[in-house]
């Protein structure tokens, strides 16, 4: 749900970057150090790259869950 939200809203300059920012956090508390690969996100400043890859998904269903 987070990757829709950002390839729709986070599209807005300015809110997107805030939004991957948080993202960071979200994907560490979801995916644990993995996580802090979100942070690729943050470095399109014209936040309209980064919308198209739905980071967040990828990376959970990467990570390694525990049983």
């Amino acid at each position: 749900m987070f990757d829709i939200i950002d390839g729709t809203i986070g599209r807005i300059p300015g809110l997107g970057t805030l939004l991957d920012i948080f993202g960071v956090y979200l994907a560490y508390q979801m995916c644990g150090p993995l996580g802090i690969a979100y942070a690729w996100e943050i470095i399109d400043l014209t936040d309209q790259l980064d919308g198209f890859v739905p980071t967040l998904t990828l990376l959970y269903l990467i990570s390694p869950k525990e049983e």
